[in-house]
């Protein structure tokens, strides 16, 4: 296998770790926003991110029943694999909006995705 060939292989699937990190962290950013009173106040960010979580845990599904042997192999390039890039994508989108959001002296002054 060339260089260019392991440049175009798709990164590792998240760890089991990261993954239970980001839906805690979610969790606690939930509980927050409902003790401050403003759970509610941006349905459609919360949807967004909520999204972003499915997909980072479908990815991890699909690439974990991989592992296990549960889900038949499939030559790069399948659709299995353009989801896989597509979740990733997402995950960083969602990186970045949940890092803007806990950040209260952030370029947009506390004012996140979540933080209307």
């Amino acid at each position: 296998m060339s260089p260019d060939d392991r440049a175009l292989d798709p990164p590792p699937p998240p760890s089991e770790e990261e993954l239970r990190a980001e839906l805690l962290r979610f969790a606690r950013k939930i509980l927050r926003l409902e003790e401050e009173g403003r759970l509610l106040s941006s349905p459609a960010d919360l949807q967004t991110v909520l999204g972003e979580l499915r997909r980072r845990l479908f990815e991890w599904e699909v690439r974990r029943a991989a592992e296990l042997g549960i889900m038949e192999s499939r030559s790069r390039g399948s659709d299995s694999d353009q989801i896989v890039r597509e979740a990733r994508e997402a995950e960083e989108q969602l990186r970045r909006d949940l890092d803007a959001a806990d950040d209260p002296d952030g370029p947009q002054g506390g004012e996140g995705p979540l933080e209307s």
